[in-house]
């Protein structure tokens, strides 16, 4: 899965290897409507808020260290 966003593509790209390429599309693609945007018009100002969403999802698969990991990731893409 490729996105023409940088930062869609980035979290994709975080997300994929950890839970899988449907669950990482899937995943990403509810969070970002939950903020009321999609993959394509996300941008760096909804990053903290993302990623507190994505945290709380990840902690079942990944255990809350590695969620707060991935989570404190997303914050910081640039």
């Amino acid at each position: 899965m490729t996105y023409n966003n940088p930062i869609a593509e980035r979290i994709y790209v975080l997300l994929q290897p950890l839970i899988g390429p449907t669950m990482a599309r899937g995943s990403l693609k509810v969070q970002v409507e939950k903020l009321g945007v999609s993959e394509e018009t996300l941008s760096k100002k909804f990053l903290p808020e993302l990623a507190a969403n994505i945290e709380k999802g990840l902690r079942v698969f990944l255990g809350t260290d590695k969620a707060r990991e991935v989570s404190s990731n997303i914050k910081n893409i640039t």
